[in-house]
């Protein structure tokens, strides 16, 4: 009869020793790929809660500059911004611009700006449209233009500050209003969303990278095979790369956490994946008469 065979949560931990892996060489792909999907479950659930934690620890800050700093770096001297119809008012004197550092707040309804290839970032209203230009990163940036000709009427009104009162927004004849309290709710509703979008869409990604990657070297692993005279299939070489990947994996998961960077990491994460799959393939050949976990 075949071994028990332990939980899948529990050989994450098993999958670090090499004598474990005699134990699943014969199990169906399917249970392996249960296994790599619970292992991208917790690396995305890691990396998500990881940001998150930095999220939230950063909303204080964030109120603290939006009281401190915000009176003073509102555009001085635009009021109110009134969007009727699709088509921008504003009462202010035009071309309106307001720098800080590198970035701008633009706002022109008379036609003599259309972009802001003067600035490196910042947000442009023109007649009809909202064109927002981010830094995406030191060599590059990224433009987006908003069409607000379905916009039926806006106005975007600066708040009595005294009062907390941020942002008064009147929509199609409804008033609201931000203050600083809704302010932080605002932020921590964003970091809850933000950190389901990071978990499934990190999820997603992990699942199919991992995939790939166990497919690969699974394939070098052929080799070794061959070398050493294991006499496996590629079936049960596939078993061995899906678990020899969670130290690499565990080893990359730590250096995200504690925020280290190392260059060319990539060569340690594939000389750590192909250790443990060469260890583990070897152990197979070496255990031939202790009974393996069976097919199903």
């Amino acid at each position: 009869m075949p071994e028990d065979r332990p939980g899948h949560w529990l050989s994450l931990f098993k999958s670090f020793d090499t004598h474990f892996y005699h134990r699943i060489v014969n199990q169906s792909f399917g249970r392996s790929f249960v296994y790599v999907t619970l292992l991208s479950f917790a690396v995305s659930l890691l990396f998500s809660a990881k940001y998150s934690i930095m999220f939230m620890n950063f909303i204080p800050k964030a109120q603290y500059w939006v009281r401190a700093q915000l009176p003073e770096k509102w555009p001085q001297g635009l009021t109110e911004i009134k969007i009727e119809k699709g088509q921008v008012y504003s009462s202010v004197t035009q071309p309106f611009t307001q720098k800080w550092r590198e970035a701008a707040f633009v706002l022109d309804t008379t036609g003599k700006i259309n972009s802001l290839d003067e600035h490196n970032q910042g947000i442009l209203i023109t007649k009809n449209k909202v064109i927002l230009k981010s830094k995406e990163s030191k060599y590059e940036t990224r433009t987006r233009e908003f069409d607000l000709s379905k916009v039926g009427s806006l106005v975007i009104r600066r708040g009595d500050m005294d009062k907390g009162i941020i942002v008064e927004i009147v929509n199609n004849g409804k008033s609201y209003n931000i203050t600083y309290k809704s302010f932080g709710v605002l932020l921590k509703l964003f970091s809850i969303a933000a950190f389901f979008a990071l978990f499934f869409s990190g999820f997603v990604y992990y699942l199919i990278a991992k995939t790939l990657q166990v497919l690969i070297f699974a394939l070098f692993g052929l080799l070794t095979n061959t070398i050493i005279n294991a006499g496996l299939r590629y079936s049960g070489l596939l078993n061995i790369s899906i678990y020899a990947i969670t130290p690499a994996t565990a080893l990359s998961i730590a250096i995200m956490l504690i925020g280290a960077k190392i260059p060319n990491f990539w060569l340690l994460y594939c000389l750590v994946f192909g250790v443990y799959l060469v260890l583990g393939i070897k152990n197979v050949r070496d255990n031939l008469d202790i009974p393996a976990a069976s097919s199903g």
